[in-house]
């Protein structure tokens, strides 16, 4: 095998890849830019979802006209000067690698002015090294008008390498990443406008005011942002300044961490788990706080040169670090703090029982499953019950224990065919007999699978009940959740969910009618936040999953005590399931105990 060099286009678009991987990857570097010259105010204007065009204008310092065929070369950068530089980075970019790569990769149009200096025009088409010598850039400039600033428009993005257009997803997912990068990049810049314009009507906006609350408002919606408190520590060379959210604000993972390094957005797992460990033991298993934070930490203490995107760093003392992180938050969240709570509006005759509402919803559900089960009888065949031995001796013979049953699984099917209810203990368990002994039924695992049943056979027949709500509930979204939204709007039409998508929220206007219509905020949010789970737009999803997470969230809950007539309907309903013993998720619905067994622990035997 003969070795070889590579053409110099191959090799330019190989380092191109590397840094430029999506659209989002040309904004987050332009910006990036931008802020390193001192912008105050930045806009992004993106069409196509950035495959047609981005711009990103901005009132920095600008770049002289002479040094503007250098500043598209690679390797050509204002910001180090010697190797020595690479220990003590202060800036966004430093490898003078962004504006040749995205030139590489699309079409590109420099504009810039300095003060005092003339504003210039500079289009550039590169496909290999040879296209990016200085000289020959020189011949390309043009006069221009604009003001002290500079104007990046990319077009016609990766039309010259076609196989990473086979790889990039559809307009819309691919906009929701770019809204992503500019929502993390506001917070670490609040001094900073930023406005992120789609086909033409703004998306986004911050004013700059340095408030970092405003710019929260401008993320998550002016109520969540209200909620939040702020924090500020400082211990040694360490310091963590921003706003940190009640517990009661969470999310299903970690997409509403917000942190950055001395205004660069990291995504580092040493500062995630220290995040998390913070609300450790005040937040329930499975949920992540929402937080805005920023490190700063001496240059000399961290390496930004791992990773091309600039995104990993690596820290000199990580524990140190994320003892400092961790044990800040867990002391303001502790310590004199006094995070909002939800409202909780105990009725004075039985304060355990569940509110009115909710239990005019939960009646609500289940005259809507029984109607709607009685209406195809075929759905649901009739269970046909073992039969019974007639006496211990024949049993025992047959294979079969005391009770007559073959299998757990067989008592478990008689138990469901014949349960009686007979009370409750601790306002999560039912007690009921089915005539052989005592079988106690976990009413949230139950109701879990009665309504995961009704909500798996209406989707798979493509004929989901939905309900329209009197007041349509107006959610407050982020821009990249209301470009998931409008990605995913099939998919939230078949679960039931009709929306309409507004400025900064999003409007619900119906919700599965085997849903509790007063959770419908939470049980929406649930379902969006499984759609954009790690920050991506799953277009393909396992309707299981999916609609076991909803019928999870609706379910009635453990502590909430059920009036006799409510536990009596979940466990007639549950007789009629299609696994009577188990939920969505696998959990036992119910434990039995014969009589026989009752016998032996009272020594009757």
């Amino acid at each position: 095998m003969t070795i070889r060099r590579l053409p110099e286009d191959v090799v330019v678009r190989i380092a191109a890849g590397e840094v430029i991987e999506r659209p989002a990857s040309v904004v987050k570097e332009l910006v990036e830019n931008s802020l390193d010259a001192g912008a105050r105010r930045i806009v992004v204007s993106v069409e196509g979802g950035g495959l047609k065009r981005i711009e990103v204008s901005d009132d920095g310092c600008g770049i002289p006209r002479e040094e503007m065929p250098l500043a598209v070369v690679r390797h050509a950068t204002s910001k180090l000067f010697s190797g020595d530089d690479l220990q003590r980075i202060g800036t966004l970019g430093f490898r003078g690698e962004a504006l040749a790569t995205i030139a590489v990769v699309g079409r590109l149009t420099l504009t810039s002015r300095v003060s005092n200096g003339e504003a210039a025009r500079l289009p550039l088409d590169a496909s290999s090294e040879a296209d990016l010598d200085p000289r020959r850039i020189a011949e390309k400039l043009e006069p221009a008008a604009r003001d002290v600033g500079t104007t990046v428009e990319v077009t016609d993005l990766f039309l010259k390498t076609p196989a990473r257009l086979k790889f990039i997803k559809s307009e819309r997912a691919e906009f929701a990443r770019i809204a992503e990068i500019i929502e993390r990049l506001a917070p670490a810049h609040p001094e900073v406008s930023f406005e992120l314009i789609r086909d033409g009507k703004r998306f986004f906006f911050t004013s700059g005011n340095g408030r970092l609350r405003d710019v929260a408002v401008a993320v998550l919606g002016a109520d969540a942002a209200r909620e939040m408190a702020d924090v500020e520590a400082k211990e040694g060379s360490y310091r963590i300044k921003g706003l940190i959210g009640p517990t009661h604000l969470t999310r299903r993972n970690r997409t509403g961490f917000s942190y950055h390094l001395s205004g660069r957005p990291i995504s580092d797992p040493t500062i995630a788990h220290a995040i998390a460990a913070g609300y450790e033991g005040v937040l329930p298993p499975g949920r992540f706080p929402v937080v805005f934070l920023g490190l700063f930490v001496p240059a000399e203490e961290v390496d930004v040169n791992v990773h091309p995107t600039k995104a990993q760093v690596r820290f000199r003392d990580p524990r140190a670090l994320h003892r400092f992180v961790s044990r800040s938050l867990r002391t303001r969240l502790r310590g004199d703090l006094r995070l909002p709570s939800p409202t909780i509006v105990l009725k004075s005759d039985k304060a355990t029982s569940l509110p009115q509402e909710e239990r005019m919803t939960q009646k609500t559900i289940w005259a809507a499953f029984r109607k709607e089960k009685a209406s195809s009888p075929a759905a649901v065949p009739a269970r046909e019950e073992p039969e019974r031995c007639e006496n211990d001796e024949r049993g025992r013979e047959s294979g079969r224990d005391e009770a007559g049953f073959s299998s757990e699984k067989e008592m478990l099917e008689r138990a469901a065919a014949r349960l009686e209810y007979r009370g409750e203990v601790g306002g999560r368990y039912l007690l009921a007999e089915d005539g052989e002994g005592l079988v106690i039924v976990d009413q949230h695992a139950a109701h879990e699978r009665v309504l995961y049943d009704a909500l798996m056979e209406q989707c798979q027949n493509g004929e989901t009940e939905v309900a329209p709500l009197i007041v349509p509930v107006t959610v407050e979204a982020t821009p990249a959740e209301i470009a998931v939204v409008e990605e995913m709007r099939e998919t939230l039409a078949e679960l039931g969910f009709e929306i309409e998508v507004w400025p900064g929220s999003i409007c619900v206007r119906t919700v599965p009618a085997l849903l509790s219509v007063s959770s419908a905020t939470r049980i929406f949010r649930e379902v969006l936040s499984e759609l954009r789970e790690g920050g991506e737009v799953r277009e393909e999803m396992v309707p299981h999953a999916r609609i076991a997470r909803m019928a999870c969230r609706a379910a009635v809950k453990g502590r909430s005590r059920l009036e006799p007539e409510e536990a009596r309907e979940i466990l007639r309903l549950l007789a009629r399931a299609t696994d009577p013993y188990n939920c969505p998720h696998g959990r036992p619905t119910m434990v039995r105990i014969s009589i026989a067994e009752l016998d032996k622990r009272f020594e009757r035997t």
